[in-house]
């Protein structure tokens, strides 16, 4: 999976869409930390987080 903000953020975007349409999960999958629990398609636990607050405060620092 490529690390460039603007492909990484189409690739979650058609994923998305595909998740939207067919309700799998499996495209979406490798954009969230794998402590994510899923079941039945959707996100049932996220342990403790899926995102980086660190990150996201920095940047909205910036």
């Amino acid at each position: 999976m490529s690390t460039d903000a603007v492909t990484v953020l189409e690739g979650m975007y058609a994923a998305e869409t595909e998740y939207l349409t067919t309700g799998d999960f499996a495209p979406l999958a490798p954009f969230f930390a794998p402590d994510v629990v899923v079941a039945e398609g959707r996100i049932t636990e996220v342990r403790p987080f899926y995102w980086d607050t660190a990150a996201i405060a920095a940047a909205c620092s910036t």
